[in-house]
């Protein structure tokens, strides 16, 4: 079975694409931003400076609980999410982002 994972991890990813829908970033710190799970809705959101991670194994399961916390240590808030996710969902998250960062070189 291990062959067969090593396989699937050699299939390149289709990259992350910024968003297709228009996001609004407004002077008062917030930005209506497209919703995740309502096709067609938007959300007003605030906009925090920065973002802060952190994260902790959970005990019996194949998952972790990632934490990552809105602000900075100078502007901290209380915006947080927290989701438990597999190995698998973690590597999943880490390609997400070093796409966005190579598409970013890019320009």
């Amino acid at each position: 079975m291990a062959a067969a994972a090593n396989i699937v991890e050699l299939i390149p990813a289709a990259p992350l694409e910024p968003l297709s829908s228009p996001v609004m970033h407004l002077d008062d710190g917030t930005a209506w931003v497209p919703s995740a799970f309502s096709a067609g809705a938007y959300e007003n959101l605030p906009v925090c400076a920065g973002i802060g991670v952190g994260w902790t194994p959970v005990p019996d399961t194949d998952k972790i609980l990632i934490i990552f916390a809105g602000g900075n240590p100078a502007a901290p808030t209380r915006e947080m999410v927290v989701a438990a996710i597999s190995r698998a969902g973690l590597r999943r998250l880490v390609r997400d982002l070093r796409s966005i960062d190579a598409q970013l070189e890019d320009e």
